[in-house]
């Protein structure tokens, strides 16, 4: 009885000699169980007791990395790699860093390549990096391999793109340069048709004014002419009517008087 009770004893007394071993294998536990909210407050816990424990931060991080949050698991393994002093451990926690890296640049490769590109190198860093500490890290040799053949066909693709995009508005420049030159030379054709038609117009103007004084000219002249046939005639007519007026005089006397008070209407003509 003694024997049990002292073993016992001994057991508690361990337990509540190292609070943060209960909350750190809780948190294990309850990561395990997938339920990271939870094991990241049982590891938060046991960082009161042990604040500087690169373990602790390092669960954290693994947690949030779990989770998807990369910031917060960048922040954790970083905190981590700073406090470990047992390269096997920094060695996973490094390649853990790379692992955050290279999940941030695979969400951006479809939107912003350079930025996946920048992220892809931070990652190939640190595996490096963990491979210094542990080069028995069989993990990292592999990502590292991996990521590198995929870096640089990224970097082709994306030489590939820059090229294509670099040939295609070349071609658009050449295209509207082209184009400006066709317009060019159609407004130098519209202008010198519309000189030439400007010409051809003055000259037509020119004609038809010649025409229009030719015809004054002809129409003045038949009507001078009308004017003094007309004038010819009547003083032909005027003669022959004083002549008529002088014979009917003297054949009758009598009327002469009577007919010099005729209104003077010759005169009118």
């Amino acid at each position: 009885m003694i024997r049990i009770f002292t073993i016992v004893l001994c057991v508690a007394l361990i337990a509540w000699m190292d609070p943060a071993a209960d909350k750190t294998k809780e948190g294990n536990r309850l990561y395990h169980k997938e339920l990271y909210d939870e094991a990241t407050e049982k590891y938060t816990d046991a960082l009161i007791e042990l604040p500087n424990s690169p373990r602790l931060h390092f669960n954290i991080g693994n947690a949030a990395y779990k989770k998807g949050d990369h910031e917060e698991a960048i922040k954790s393994y970083t905190k981590a790699a700073s406090l470990a002093s047992d390269p096997t451990l920094e060695s996973k926690v490094l390649y853990n860093l790379a692992n955050c890296k290279y999940r941030q640049g695979e969400l951006k490769e479809s939107v912003n390549p350079d930025e996946a590109i920048s992220f892809y190198k931070e990652a190939l860093n640190y595996y490096e990096q963990a491979l210094d500490r542990d080069s028995e890290n069989a993990n990292a040799k592999y990502n590292h391999e991996f990521l590198a053949r995929r870096f640089k066909k990224s970097q082709q693709e994306q030489q590939q793109q820059k090229g294509q995009k670099e040939q295609q508005q070349q071609g658009q420049q050449e295209k509207q340069e082209e184009q400006q030159g066709e317009e060019g030379e159609q407004k130098e054709q519209q202008e010198q048709k519309n000189q030439s038609e400007g010409d051809d117009e003055s000259e037509t103007e020119e004609k038809n004014a010649g025409q229009e004084e030719t015809q004054e000219e002809q129409e003045g002249e038949q009507k001078s002419g009308q004017q003094d046939q007309k004038k010819s005639l009547t003083a032909k007519e005027a003669k022959m009517l004083l002549d008529s007026l002088k014979d009917e005089e003297l054949r009758r006397p009598d009327q002469v008087q009577k007919m010099r008070r005729l209104p003077q209407v010759l005169r009118d003509w």
